[in-house]
């Protein structure tokens, strides 16, 4: 049998950026989804969805097209950093997975201190969690798949 004609499993695995794309793509969208979700069963409620953050406008009353673009705006910034660190190796994935869950949890105090009622800031903050499990979720498929690419020389 002629191995020249046969592929390698390297050359046909995605790169680490692909990888980290295409986990944070789905990922992302789930995420949205689920804050909308979030978002629709929090109108049953009394909450007024009225925050006054620290940094922008106060007064802003959320709805769900603010829910979908700010989990997108906070996500990409680690898509960026995904793709870094799937660039260097597994391990640094793992780490900024666990950087990542951390940072989820404690952001979750935002909306809880700045929404003008308890159930808003009830509501809102869960959100934090959801696109973090998100973020982690595709952080440890990606680490996976690069962990198993990787060629210690």
């Amino acid at each position: 049998m002629d191995t020249a004609s046969t592929p390698s499993a390297t050359s046909t695995s995605p790169s680490p950026t692909r990888l980290a794309l295409r986990a944070s793509t789905v990922s992302v969208l789930a995420a949205m989804l689920a804050n909308i979700g979030v978002y629709g069963l929090g109108r049953m409620t009394d909450a007024s969805f009225v925050v006054s953050p620290s940094l922008g406008p106060q007064d802003l009353q959320v709805d769900a097209i603010k829910v979908a673009l700010t989990t997108l705006a906070y996500y990409a910034p680690g898509v960026l950093l995904l793709v870094v660190a799937a660039r260097r190796s597994s391990r640094w994935v793992r780490i900024l997975a666990v950087v990542a869950a951390v940072f989820a949890v404690a952001s979750a105090w935002g909306p809880l201190d700045a929404s003008h009622d308890r159930a808003t800031g009830w509501v809102l903050a869960p959100m934090h969690w959801t696109t973090g499990a998100a973020f982690v979720i595709a952080a440890v498929w990606v680490h996976r798949r690069v962990a198993r690419g990787e060629h210690r020389g």
